[in-house]
């Protein structure tokens, strides 16, 4: 089950800890975040898009914006990747990961899905590729 709601979040979090598992706890209610047992990240991941989805609703981004120009913002963060990565400014590192990420919710929320399914789809392709690395890259069999 996914949790939706905090009703829904606080039953699995009982759940979790009924199962004998280490005892989930902490939540900060002020940004919506919870700590969970690794059975648990996805729920924190799925809640987290479905949050910066809702945030985007509020600013109206899906009503003035269009995949093309949330293309251009996907790169202006990637550019920012490349900065903080030039000077190892691993905060600012963590930040553009995340700013990219939220990015490409956005954009595959525009098209009618979920990150979670876009990267079924992209796993699904490469779980058994086959290749090497060069040059620090990993370079895939034609």
């Amino acid at each position: 089950m996914i949790a939706t709601t905090y009703t829904e979040r606080d039953a699995a979090i009982s759940r979790i800890n009924a199962a004998g598992h280490m005892p989930v706890s902490l939540y900060l209610s002020d940004i919506r975040a919870w700590y969970v047992t690794e059975e648990g990240k996805d729920m924190l991941a799925i809640a987290r898009e479905k949050d910066v989805i809702q945030w985007a609703k509020d600013r109206g981004i899906f009503d003035h914006s269009n995949p093309e120009s949330q293309h251009i913002k996907t790169c202006e963060e990637v550019r920012e990747l490349s900065e903080a990565l030039a000077i190892h400014d691993r905060p600012e590192i963590k930040d553009a990961l995340g700013d990219i990420t939220v990015t490409l919710i956005l954009q595959a929320h525009m098209h009618g899905w979920t990150l979670g399914e876009c990267l079924e789809s992209a796993y699904q392709v490469i779980k058994n590729r086959k290749g090497r690395m060069v040059g620090g890259l990993f370079v895939k069999e034609e």
